[in-house]
């Protein structure tokens, strides 16, 4: 959408470095490019592109025209003796598999947005993201406007009746506002029992609010941590093979342990193994000896 990228002036973190620059330069003149013939054409070395290339797509510069480019940026990140096992595979198969970058095209404006419909737009997209807006939700949206900004939209979407404000969440500090749907949905989650389902995210998610959210210190949002909720709230996190535990638990670690080593997503609740009913034991007094008679005659 144009207004994403409008009502924004540059700013000194929006500059882009001088290698950035080049890959830009060159995409305008050849158009879209493999990785390999950009690396060639910017005589770049290998392990410079990936860089460039994530500066430009965080900046929302550049795009591919599939899913496995990206993957291999974030694949980058990994230990250094991964990338150097598998470089020459890769190298081989960057021109299939990574496909083509190209400029991202924001369209041609028909008509110039306001600052005022750039940052509506902008409030409700949040809203629908989020379900429900606060301040500190920002943290997670480093390309939104001010929450000044945002609270004059959100105080006139409530007065028409559109949003609703209120106190939805605990221990959030200053105003929130919600659709009309989330605060249905928030208030069957109330009255309903906690199922005790159990959830496993990447720390990169955005959806890892743990110190946004709750007291505890924040997780570092790597795509190897791992995040573990029971119900909503989080329970422990996982770097590399440490676990550690936000609070005490009330169910055994090894449940813990093995959920943050198994699989993203959403786990059932593990029932409780059924005891063991041994059969009674009857004890059996052995017999006393018969006194031996002896004969007599």
């Amino acid at each position: 959408a144009d207004w994403l990228s409008a009502g924004r002036p540059e700013s000194l973190e929006d500059r882009l470095s001088s290698p950035a620059e080049h890959v830009l330069e060159v995409l305008q003149k050849h158009g879209a490019m493999f990785a390999n013939d950009l690396a060639d054409a910017t005589q770049m070395l290998p392990a410079q592109l990936p860089d460039v290339l994530g500066e430009l797509v965080s900046r929302g510069r550049v795009s591919a025209d599939g899913f496995s480019g990206l993957r291999q940026l974030i694949q980058g990140t990994q230990m250094v003796s991964r990338r150097a096992i598998r470089q020459r595979l890769r190298r081989q198969r960057t021109n299939q598999s990574s496909g083509r970058w190209s400029l991202w095209s924001v369209g041609t404006k028909k008509e110039e947005l306001s600052p005022t419909e750039v940052t509506e737009q902008w409030a409700w997209q949040l809203l629908r993201r989020w379900g429900v807006m606060f301040r500190d939700l920002l943290s997670r949206e480093p390309g939104a406007p001010r929450w000044f900004e945002l609270l004059q939209i959100y105080r006139r979407l409530e007065a028409r009746g559109e949003i609703r404000g209120g106190r939805f969440i605990a221990g959030v500090s200053g105003e929130q506002f919600a659709l009309g749907e989330t605060v249905r949905q928030l208030r069957h989650l109330r009255d309903q029992e906690s199922p005790g389902e159990y959830l496993v995210i990447s720390a990169a998610d955005p959806l890892n609010l743990v110190g946004i959210l709750t007291n505890h210190p924040r997780v570092p949002a790597t795509a190897s941590n791992r995040v573990l909720y029971r119900d909503g709230v989080p329970l422990a996190w996982r770097r590399s093979q440490t676990v550690e535990l936000f609070d005490d638990l009330s169910h055994p670690p090894p449940v813990v342990l093995s959920l943050l080593h198994g699989k993203l997503g959403l786990h059932q609740p593990t029932p409780p193994e059924p005891p063991t009913v041994q059969p009674p034991q009857v004890k059996t007094q052995p017999h006393p000896e018969k006194p031996q008679i002896g004969r007599l005659f």
